[in-house]
């Protein structure tokens, strides 16, 4: 039985391809058209995922297993304090082995040179370097704290309208003049033109914030301990005034901010959406085109004494041969595409096996929809009718 369903398949397979093949300057035209939209697509949700990406870039940085934010947190941008006694109380607590604060705050910064002033995210940390888990910035913030003067590390990526950033650069910070001590690689650019950290103390002297006021409390748990059961007791013993979350808890609502309240997520959502729209619409008329042109031929496989099943299998095969020919092209486009945002803006743009999946599924879905569309044309194939 198997071998002559392979022959079967294979003949419909054969037919499949002929009919595309047959006239290839129409199906290289319907496929650029297939093509572009599906680029399209693949670009908006490539973006997407850069976006959620650069809104937690920060926190890849630290190595955490829980946060403590003000209950009035909404996000890294402007986020609310809490009193840093809440830290201490945190240290307390059974299975915390240490706990840091990083504070944030908007600021602007001054290239001495040329008096060009540019919005700056500034942070400011005090705490141990395990909790740092990027080997050039645990680095740079330990010759930072061998400083007595007011020192920054800055991102390398920020605008060119910071100026020179090279170690021993002067700039100034809300009118106070630092030194570039080092650099490290960011990018936030949601959020400001460039970014700068420093240690606590200068933070605070820099910005006028009060010192008992802390952004984020970060806790590390102690080898072996239970993070679900440290969280507990955290939410238990400390005032209502703070939230304990984890980590990844914590950068999914900074992600969920960008791409579900902000219209950001929207746009590029729609984006996407209509463009899989389009393109599963030039889908649709391939194959309703090509189906109607066929229907003599078809009519008279069905004299023949072929079934409506083989007719529908060469539809079938044709429609999945044509989104193949289009989806290939389009992915390789946008994996270039991807990669040359990422050299030229730094914004990581990638595409992820989700990704992918979710825009396989919607185009497989919509194809599906609009073959069944095209072939219930054949359904009507009568050949007393079509040679009457």
């Amino acid at each position: 039985m198997g071998g002559p369903f392979a022959g079967l398949t294979r003949a419909c397979l054969a037919l499949a391809w002929h009919n595309l093949w047959e006239h290839r300057a129409r199906t290289l035209l319907a496929l650029a058209g297939i093509v572009f939209a599906l680029f399209l697509a693949l670009m908006q949700l490539g973006l997407l995922q850069a976006v959620r990406k650069e809104a937690t870039l920060l926190y890849e940085f630290f190595d955490f297993d829980l946060a403590l934010l003000s209950r009035e947190y909404q996000i890294l941008y402007a986020p609310a304090s809490f009193d840093s006694a809440r830290l201490l109380q945190a240290r307390a607590v059974d299975g915390v082995a240490a706990v840091a604060e990083l504070n944030i705050d908007r600021s602007h910064w001054t290239d001495l040179a040329s008096g060009q002033r540019s919005s700056l995210l500034l942070f400011g940390f005090d705490g141990a370097s395990a909790f740092i888990a990027d080997p050039d910035l645990r680095q740079g913030l330990a010759a930072l704290q061998a400083r007595n003067r007011r020192a920054v590390l800055v991102d390398a990526y920020a605008h060119a309208d910071y100026g020179r950033l090279d170690v021993g650069t002067r700039g100034e910070i809300a009118g106070h003049e630092v030194e570039v001590t080092g650099q490290f690689r960011l990018g936030l650019f949601f959020y400001a033109e460039g970014s700068a950290l420093t240690n606590s103390s200068h933070f605070r002297e820099l910005t006028g914030s009060s010192r008992r006021a802390v952004s984020l409390g970060l806790v590390r748990l102690a080898p072996g301990g239970d993070r679900a059961a440290l969280q507990r007791a955290l939410r238990e013993q400390l005032p209502p005034d703070v939230v304990v979350v984890d980590r990844e808890t914590l950068i999914q609502r900074e992600r969920d901010y960008f791409t579900r309240v902000k219209p950001t997520g929207l746009m590029f959502y729609s984006g996407a959406l209509i463009a899989v729209l389009v393109s599963a619409a030039i889908f649709m008329q391939v194959l309703s085109t090509d189906l109607i042109r066929r229907l003599p031929s078809y009519a008279t496989l069905r004299a023949m004494g072929f079934g409506a099943g083989f007719v529908h299998a060469v539809a079938l095969l044709q429609s999945l041969l044509l989104g193949l020919l289009g989806f290939g092209p389009a992915l390789l486009l946008a994996l270039g595409a991807n990669r040359l945002v990422a050299a030229l803006t730094h914004l990581p743009a990638a595409l992820t096996p989700a990704t992918l999946a979710l825009l396989a599924g919607l185009f497989t879905l919509s194809a599906a929809l609009s073959l069944a569309s095209a072939l219930r044309r054949l359904r009507r194939v009568d050949p007393a009718e079509l040679f009457a």
